[in-house]
């Protein structure tokens, strides 16, 4: 099963792009630590999304002989660095934004500013909606990691929309407190997504899958002479998944036991699981 390029992560990395631009210029303008960190997270999310791509076009290629189950980890590697650079990244803007407590700057409020960070707001929402309904589709780590930065960037930027007009009224300083929980909030995010690589990487049981491939066998053998004895899952990526079988069968009825291998085999690869079946014959 080929996992295609998404037209979606090209499209989201150019918007990306387009809102760091925008979000870097009013935080120039305006002297605003939050806009100003919003921007940089977007450029972050760019170079993410840049890097998801490169992924994904590595998880197609073919199988070699030093890779023969092909490169369906690449994906589980392209996630874990860009939750690393959401990581750094928040660290960073957390150490620029208490500079700021500490040294206060002014911030200059402009209402069509403010309109102009509220429509990037429903953009980076629509770009999470987006990524959503692909995630149910493809159950990628990419995607799911891009969609949850994206609902994540929508909150930043509401919170940097209340900042911005707040520290008009409040202070100076409110800008720069509101920079730093922003931070704090990314730098988590970060840390968690980084944890839950770490997992897929190093082969954490995946319950669904094998909860799924078990349902199909027991439905299968029901009312018949065999059973399951063992199954185990090995994952190479979200879209290649091989099953190992152990089934027992109380007669060695051959005919029987190809029959219900191949039926095994063939509603497994229908959920996109390959198969390998071994039997046992107990008296």
């Amino acid at each position: 099963m080929k996992q295609r390029l998404s037209p979606v992560l090209i499209f989201a990395g150019i918007v990306n792009f387009v809102l760091f631009f925008i979000k870097f210029y009013i935080g120039i303008r305006t002297n605003s630590q939050c806009i100003y960190t919003d921007s940089i997270n977007n450029l972050m999310d760019t170079l993410s999304l840049c890097l998801a791509i490169v992924g994904i076009s590595f998880i197609n290629k073919p199988a070699t002989t030093n890779f023969q189950h092909g490169f369906g980890r690449m994906e589980d590697l392209t996630s874990f660095v860009m939750s690393l650079i959401m990581t750094v990244a928040g660290l960073g803007f957390a150490y620029t934004s208490l500079i700021r407590i500490l040294s206060p700057i002014p911030v200059w409020y402009f209402t069509k500013y403010a309109v102009i960070i509220g429509v990037t707001c429903i953009v980076k929402l629509f770009l999470g909606v987006v990524f959503s309904i692909r995630y149910k589709k493809e159950n990628s780590t990419v995607i799911k990691t891009v969609m949850l930065d994206s609902f994540l960037d929508c909150g930043i930027t509401a919170v940097t929309i209340v900042s911005f007009t707040l520290s008009n009224y409040i202070g100076f300083m409110f800008d720069a407190f509101l920079g730093l929980v922003i931070s704090i909030i990314i730098a988590i995010a970060g840390i968690k997504l980084i944890i839950s690589s770490i997992g897929e990487i190093l082969g954490k049981h995946n319950e669904e899958i094998h909860s799924n491939a078990e349902n199909v066998v027991l439905d299968i053998c029901k009312s018949t002479s065999f059973s399951l004895k063992d199954l185990k899952i090995h994952s190479y990526g979200a879209i290649k998944n091989y099953v190992t079988l152990s089934m027992v069968s109380t007669e060695e009825n051959i005919a029987e036991m190809q029959k219900i291998q191949n039926t095994i085999k063939s509603r497994l690869e229908e959920m996109g699981y390959s198969s390998t079946i071994e039997w046992e014959v107990t008296s």
